[in-house]
């Protein structure tokens, strides 16, 4: 019979318990100075809107351009922060911080995909199909999450889409796995804009 020393395996979850700790910390903290470095140390200056990706640019830096609108103006600007443009939609909307003192400056908040109450939508049943780690640059600063691809069928014609999970997703749900079916919103005018609903 082959004895094991417990105490050992104690410390390995203490120390592997220690090492998930330190990485949500750096987590939370890249996640914190995405909205608040080069923009304001006031994070109450910070207000939501919903931002609709109206073009795509390709080029050195491929970049999104959005509009919003923010006190009764829109504002349109090609989008330098938090933004990736694989495989995102023209028309999608997503949550976006706007400078309540510098309404110019918005960072597009890309795990918060949405749809508003006026919009024609419906939902299905869509597959994980693959998870993987995902950096996107928000003023200067690399954000570590995860992006999910899943699939989905509308009409007999299969979709797929990726969408990028929020800031320790993963960590926090272990139970997210490929494989798994979850619910689609998705938009009837054009399936193709779609929300894995998690």
């Amino acid at each position: 019979m082959v004895k094991r020393n417990h105490n050992i395996y104690k410390k390995a979850d203490t120390v592997n318990s220690s090492i998930a700790l330190l990485l949500i910390a750096v987590s939370v903290n890249a996640y914190t100075a995405c909205y608040s470095k080069g923009q304001t140390t006031d994070n109450s200056n910070w207000v939501d809107c919903v931002g609709v990706l109206t073009r795509k640019v390709y080029g050195k830096s491929s970049v999104g351009e959005f509009e919003y609108e923010y006190k009764g103006n829109v504002i349109r600007s090609k989008s330098t922060n938090g933004i990736s443009i694989y495989g995102a939609v023209v028309g999608e909307k997503y949550i976006v911080k706007v400078n309540a003192k510098s309404p110019e400056k918005y960072i597009p908040v890309e795990w918060k995909p949405v749809f508003t109450d006026e919009e024609d939508c419906d939902s299905t049943v869509g597959v994980v199909k693959k998870i993987k780690k995902f950096r996107f640059f928000c003023n200067d600063t690399t954000v570590a999450t995860h992006m999910v691809t899943f699939t989905y069928i509308i009409d007999d014609e299969e979709y797929e889409r990726s969408q990028v999970l929020p800031p320790l997703f993963k960590e926090k749900h272990l139970n997210f796995k490929e494989g798994n079916q979850y619910v689609v919103k998705y938009f009837i005018p054009n399936p193709q804009r779609a929300i894995l609903v998690i």
